[in-house]
């Protein structure tokens, strides 16, 4: 350890904090005044101070003359911490998005936080990519909260792309460099996640970090609408609520993949889109009411919600409706046979294996709208809060 002697310059904190990256507590001491702060910047006059700094730091500082008058000393000093030191307590921090009370965008922080620990079953990924989903912002306006209360604060988002950085006990398919594509345990929007192994697969290779990050939740949530609550056959006629949203477009594409007639909905500006995907028949609904043209289909899959009733309406006797959110008129549904289910997205690794066979061999292929940075979570999720777009939303991390 080695003690010097230095005089406060303006910035010295600044430039250790913002410039260099020290994800360290700085000490800063004045002969009547003691200041800890991570991100704060020093006190406001002058004097000799006392601070925590890495070598690699002090160096940059003194060689770019922020750091005067070096000499030994016992009144004040620098004390020069071991370089190994830094590199272990940068290796336990990470930036990640917080929420800390219900609310607005505003709410969303970038903050350094510790990253997590995988336990038994589960791998740490090195995050390249978070999908953003409606429940994201619907979980943060505190619109959830009755199905589910947040401890805050919290990391949100549940959609992962990224690598396998370590693994936990008990991990027995998955190995550390393997690239992934899952949901996290965790929160999403950060750069390391937990993921139970079980909730995790191996990442398309045809696509990239991004477009893999959009996948997890709207095509698991698509794949167990349309097969495993609306119980698809082949010949059969099925309407799509919503058809070019993040949920919509796969469901189209697995439904149409299955041999079945599809009916989709969608704005005037996404109705080429929709019939790209594979729907036979797209309606745009600003300019026409799906009643007037549909009759006695065997199921609809509504990712809207406010569309429930519509739904119910041009379903035959005996029909199912799969709402993604929302509950429609039981009695109406009762009356006329109708099964109606709520739609649960349960991710799990076949299911996300068989969407990445599907992907590489050409049949299903995703959408992005827009790409953000990790520092404008805020204005991804305003994005989402709109609604009536195409495809996903994606907050790019590495």
């Amino acid at each position: 350890m080695t003690l010097f002697t230095c005089k406060y310059i303006d910035h010295l904190v600044n430039v250790m904090v913002y410039s260099l990256h020290v994800d360290l507590l700085v000490n800063i001491q004045r002969k009547d005044l003691s200041v800890k702060s991570v991100m704060g910047g020093p006190p406001d006059s002058g004097g000799e101070v006392i601070v925590l700094l890495p070598i690699a730091c002090f160096q940059t500082c003194y060689q770019s003359s922020l750091v005067m008058d070096v000499e030994t000393s016992s009144m004040s000093r620098l004390i020069v911490k071991n370089i190994e030191e830094k590199n272990a307590m940068e290796k336990q921090m990470m930036q990640a998005i917080q929420v800390y009370e219900y609310g607005d965008v505003d709410q969303l922080k970038l903050a350094v936080v510790a990253r997590p620990e995988p336990q038994g079953g589960e791998v740490l990924v090195r995050v390249h990519a978070a999908g953003v989903n409606p429940i994201d912002w619907k979980v943060r306006q505190g619109l959830r909260k009755h199905l589910l209360a947040m401890q805050f604060p919290y990391i949100p988002g549940m959609e992962i792309a990224g690598v396998v950085e370590e693994v936990g006990p008990d991990v027995t398919t998955l190995q550390i460099g393997q690239a992934v594509y899952g949901r996290s345990t965790t929160g999403a929007y950060a750069e390391y996640a937990v993921a139970a192994e079980k909730m995790l697969a191996l990442k398309p290779q045809s696509v990239s970090f991004d477009e893999a990050a959009t996948i997890p939740v709207g095509a698991t949530t698509a794949w167990q609408g349309v097969f495993e609550s609306g119980k698809l056959e082949t010949g059969q006629r099925m309407v799509i609520q919503g058809a070019a949203g993040g949920v919509g477009l796969f469901a189209v594409q697995l439904a149409s993949r299955k041999g079945a007639h599809v009916i989709a909905t969608t704005s005037g500006v996404n109705v080429n889109y929709v019939r790209s995907l594979g729907a036979e028949t797209v309606i745009d609904y600003t300019t026409t009411s799906l009643v007037d043209v549909v009759h006695d289909v065997d199921c609809v899959f509504d990712t809207v919600g406010s569309t429930l009733e519509t739904s119910l309406q041009v379903l035959k006797p005996n029909g199912i409706l799969v709402a993604l959110s929302g509950q429609p008129s039981t009695e109406q549904a009762k009356e006329r046979g109708i099964q109606v289910i709520a739609s649960r997205t349960q991710i799990g690794s076949e299911i996300l294996e068989n969407l990445a066979h599907l992907i590489d061999e050409g049949q299903l292929k995703t959408t992005i709208k827009k790409i953000f940075p990790l520092s404008q979570t805020s204005q991804a999720h305003e994005l989402g809060q709109q609604g009536h777009g195409r495809g996903r939303i994606v907050l790019h991390i590495a």
